[in-house]
């Protein structure tokens, strides 16, 4: 019997073969829509079109002959478990004119389309350490202004709708220092042929002030139409509607999903997609800050693209076997390389952490909802589960809790990011699959300090380590690294993904923490009293003053149950009294 994918192709042909692509939108939409099919269906269908249309190239032979592997791994075996992969076409996603000569990106794209967030603008705000290269503040808005006149940078008003900021206290920051702010032109280059002011055309002074500028760009998810012409979208909020399971994609944020050109693996086998927040037009645009629905929404969406694909192929007694399931993942500010907030999904075989799930020990059980940690792995890591099918709910609350201890528990923020916003250093990396009618969750708390290794004796380095990596499945960009593995023992790739992923983890006194907080927050006696918590709206004073009496006089609580509902307490309490209130506290830590 033919594969899912086969069907796909000879059941969704005319989609598929369609190359205008509102049309194709179009099409995905109603595939989406229908009884038999769905979001999972129609991103199948959405992965065939950007294959059969080239928008997920195939590396090709000089002849024009499509090669047989598109993509080079090392597997795991018995004697090492981690997984290296390369894929020879993720080397240029930073390189917009190859992508141009690829066809990925249009060559004419229409600038009056480009959407920028705070990440992407320019000024004299962007530069950091100016005596490193021996400028002031004058200097630099003298060299802004020559790169405008010679058409390397356009003047922005922060207030157009082409400008869409992240965050609103980077944006006063902006406005209150009064000084002059540019975009860059994307079709004109950072070289030579840049002139600088003559007395400061040095090298060191184009080196410093073109590293600074040479990743401000355009948002390409908020651009996607008019960066990436053949590439088919469509939105989650379409779908919310009753009749799927009781409204079971109801995410609290609105998602844009399409497929993209630089895949963890085979384009023709991995299902390589992602889903970026598109929010509504009175909210806000995310970034890649944890929210408190992170968990929940990846959850919702996994849950339902699995859902979909299932019946479809049961449906369809011609299709055998069933697919591998399509797995979600979320860096967050540990590994990502774009600023504005999204998710990632894959097909893949399991994942070197998924199988170490065969040795995990329990940290903590919540009303069947099971913590537990992962043995031996050489990182911390945490899988949130049921060994009941069907309890998807309480699985979403038990990992939004997790991972809101964690970022409750930060210290120290990182501003080196996004022209000045404030990081919390701890941030997390979190992954989501399905089983036979269960949900699988894996948290991993991760520190913005260390995001990359040093080690000197490892062979390579691993630079921006993502959530891939904390899970042993290693993406190697670099040709020679990857070259340098491939003949390598087993034994000392195992040895250089232990000391990669020890290298990486968060330091052990922190951990410790962290597990002794996830015992209080999910004792039984806490949870009714953060239920209570989380339903304060409005000015919650009143009711504060009401649940601080009863957490005091409830004997039942212990010292650390009691002095960690206060700290929720009292977070609820200032986010309502900052303005946050007219949002769910869900929506936010």
């Amino acid at each position: 019997m033919p594969p899912v994918d086969a069907v796909i192709r000879k059941k969704y042909e005319a989609v598929i073969a369609m190359t205008d692509m509102n049309e194709a939108s179009e099409g995905l939409r109603r595939i989406a829509a229908a009884p038999g099919a769905g979001l999972g269906v129609a991103i199948l269908v959405a992965w065939q079109h950007g294959l059969r249309i080239r928008h997920i190239p195939l590396e090709r032979d000089r002849d024009g002959k499509e090669k047989e592997a598109q993509a080079q791994v090392i597997p795991a075996d018995d004697d090492c478990p981690y997984v290296f992969v390369h894929v020879p076409v993720r080397k240029f996603r930073g390189d917009k004119p190859k992508l141009v000569e690829l066809g990925i990106m249009s060559r004419d794209a229409d600038p009056a389309l480009f959407i920028y967030h705070e990440d992407g603008l320019i000024g004299t705000f962007s530069f950091e350490d100016l005596d490193s290269a021996g400028l002031t503040e004058a200097d630099l808005e003298e060299i802004l202004e020559v790169l405008a006149q010679q058409g390397v940078l356009i003047r922005a008003n922060i207030n157009n709708r082409q400008i869409q900021f992240k965050d609103l206290v980077a944006k006063r920051r902006i406005e209150e220092s009064g000084k002059d702010v540019y975009v860059r032109v994307v079709d004109r280059p950072l070289d030579e042929r840049v002139a600088l002011p003559a007395e400061l055309s040095r090298e060191d002074v184009r080196d410093y002030v073109f590293a600074a500028l040479k990743d401000r760009s355009a948002c390409n998810y908020c651009s996607v139409q008019a960066l990436n012409p053949r590439e088919v979208t469509m939105h989650s909020a379409r779908l919310s509607r009753p009749g799927r399971g009781g409204n079971e994609l109801a995410t609290v944020r609105n998602y844009q999903l399409g497929f993209t050109f630089a895949p963890f693996g085979d384009p023709r086998k991995i299902c390589h997609f992602l889903a970026w927040d598109f929010p509504h037009i009175n909210d806000l645009v995310m970034n890649m800050e944890p929210q408190a629905y992170s968990f929940s929404d990846l959850i919702r969406l996994v849950r339902v693209i699995n859902r979909d694909i299932e019946n479809f192929c049961s449906a369809n007694t011609e299709v055998d076997p069933m697919p591998e399931p399509i797995s979600g993942v979320c860096n967050h500010w540990a590994g990502n390389s774009i600023y504005h907030q999204h998710y990632q999904f894959l097909r893949a075989s399991e994942l070197p952490l998924v199988r170490a799930a065969r040795t995990t020990r329990e940290l903590v059980a919540y009303k069947d909802i099971e913590v537990r940690k992962f043995a031996g792995w050489p990182s911390p890591a945490f899988l949130i589960t049921s060994a009941q099918p069907g309890r998807d709910e309480e699985v979403m609350r038990v990992a939004d809790r997790v991972a809101r201890e964690w970022h409750m528990l930060s210290t120290g923020d990182d501003r080196s990011y996004g022209n000045g916003i404030a990081i919390k250093n701890h941030t997390q990396n979190i992954f989501v699959t399905t089983d036979g009618g269960h949900v699988h969750a894996i948290f991993i708390p991760r520190d913005r300090q260390k995001l990359k290794t040093s080690d000197p004796d490892n062979l390579i380095q691993k630079k921006n380590a993502a959530v891939l990596e904390m899970m042993g499945y290693f993406v190697i960009d670099d040709d020679a690294d990857f070259d340098k593995l491939v003949s390598e023992p087993p034994s000392a790739l195992k040895s250089l993904g232990d000391s990669w992923l020890a290298e990486l983890s968060p330091d052990a006194e922190s951990i410790r923490e962290f597990e002794a907080s996830i015992r209080v927050c999910l004792s039984e006696v806490v949870g009714p009293y953060e239920s209570r918590i989380d339903e304060l709206a409005g000015d919650p004073r009143d009711e504060a003053w009401t649940l601080a009496s009863s957490i005091r006089r409830d004997a039942s609580l212990d010292h650390q149950e009691r002095e960690h509902l206060y700290r929720e307490l009292l977070a609820t309490v200032l986010a309502a009294s900052s303005g946050d209130a007219s949002q769910p506290r869900r929506q936010q830590f």
